[in-house]
């Protein structure tokens, strides 16, 4: 059995640390796996359907900006007490 225990190793190296990638092909996998590899497919299926709607999250905009073609980039927090600019934003100083 060490095929077995080579799948068993990469199902599980996947459930921790691989990414959304590997849902679809997992999904394709387990429909020809036997009842054991399947489990262990079903066990880590969660988790990375988790991480892809967790990487679609972060590339998805929240909330759209305001003013997209002013020459602003930065504004004032609203209810802040104002400060000093030379306090606030600071060059990059090259090294």
């Amino acid at each position: 059995m060490p095929g077995a225990v080579l799948q068993n190793a990469i199902i599980n190296a996947l459930a921790r640390a691989g990414d959304g990638t590997a849902v679809e092909p997992l999904e394709r996998i387990r429909r020809i796996a036997t009842p054991e590899f399947r489990e262990l497919i079903d066990e880590a299926l969660p988790i990375l359907r988790q991480r892809r709607q967790q990487e679609r999250d972060a590339s998805r905009l929240l909330r759209p900006s305001d003013g997209a073609g002013s020459a602003v980039l930065l504004r004032p927090m609203a209810g802040v007490e104002s400060q000093s600019s030379e306090t606030l934003l600071r060059p990059a100083v090259d090294m």
